[in-house]
C-alpha cells in the first residue's frame, strides 16, 4: 500500500506527459510520411538528371559527386525522422507501462 501511495503522484504527473507524447508522435508520423514522399521525389529527380547528363556527355566528376551526396542526404532525411519517431514511441510505451503497471 505504501508503494502505491509513493508512486501515485508520479503516475498523475506522467499521464499528461504520456498524452502529449502520443499527440506529438501522431503528428510526427504524419509529417515524416509526407516529407518522405518529397525527399524521395527530389532524390529520384537528381539521379535521373545525372544519368541523363552522363549519357549526353555533359557531366563532370564534380557534378557526379554532388549528385551522389544530394541523393544520399535526401534519402537519409526520412530515415532520421523515422528513428526519432521510434525513440519517442519507446519513451511513450515506457511511460504507459509505468502508469498502468
Amino acid at each position: 500500500m505504501l508503494r502505491f501511495l509513493v508512486k501515485l503522484p508520479f503516475k498523475i504527473i506522467a499521464v499528461p506527459i504520456w498524452l502529449l507524447l502520443a499527440a506529438i508522435n501522431i503528428l510526427l508520423v504524419f509529417l515524416v510520411g509526407l516529407s518522405a514522399t518529397f525527399c524521395y521525389l527530389i532524390a529520384g529527380i537528381s539521379v535521373v538528371t545525372e544519368v541523363l547528363s552522363i549519357g549526353f556527355g555533359i557531366s563532370t566528376a564534380w557534378t557526379l559527386k554532388m549528385t551522389v551526396i544530394t541523393t544520399v542526404v535526401f534519402v537519409l532525411i526520412p530515415h532520421i525522422g523515422i528513428g526519432i519517431t521510434a525513440v519517442l514511441e519507446v519513451v511513450k510505451c515506457g511511460l504507459q507501462d509505468f502508469i498502468l503497471g
